[in-house]
């Protein structure tokens, strides 16, 4: 299968992620100066476009592929390596049809024992994305709105952190809060 990337390619509205997976990767850019740039981005995409960080121009990325691929969020490092809990108890693997004919699966894949497997478990590492900040994590959103929200709310609370500061130097009171 290699690197399909054909998820990537759907229109982004197809992927949804919390804006806590993205929040790393807000940092990150606000760090390097490209915040901005993104935000605008974000703002003039359409809801049928694919995921902003896919990278087509191979002069850019010899490889294509996702730009951030190391700051990219959950079910974009576990789709097609992962499982979902069924009713019974028993794990299904997650993939598309397209990667469950590749891999011989079919249409009726069969369910696994979770001691037949070592396949993380989707629901798992959602509720460990939930206990890193149940507001953030709470809502699911399709992967663009998610990037835009994380990168407004990474703003917004770096904007505070530097009026707090200003403050704080205004009236030369030290706190005990820093801000990053």
């Amino acid at each position: 299968m290699g690197s399909c990337r054909k998820c990537c390619q759907t229109p982004a509205y197809n992927i949804e992620v919390t804006m806590v997976e993205f929040i790393p990767l807000a940092f990150h850019l606000f760090e390097a100066g490209e915040a901005d740039e993104w935000l605008t981005r974000l703002s003039n995409i359409g809801d049928d476009e694919p995921c902003v960080l896919l990278e087509r121009d191979c002069t850019r990325l010899p490889a294509g592929g996702c730009r951030y691929y190391q700051l990219r969020p959950m079910i974009c490092r576990l789709f097609g390596f992962s499982a979902a809990i069924m009713r019974n108890g028993l794990l299904s693997p997650v993939l598309c049809r397209l990667a469950k004919r590749s891999l011989l699966f079919g249409d009726n894949d069969q369910p696994i024992s979770h001691t037949e497997t070592t396949l993380p478990v989707l629901a798992d590492y959602a509720r460990k994305i939930f206990s890193l900040d149940p507001y953030l994590s709470g809502r699911q959103y399709p992967i663009n709105i998610a990037l835009k929200k994380a990168l407004e709310y990474v703003g917004f609370k770096l904007y505070l952190c530097k009026i707090s500061e200003a403050l704080q130097d205004s009236t030369s009171f030290s706190s005990e809060h820093q801000c990053p």
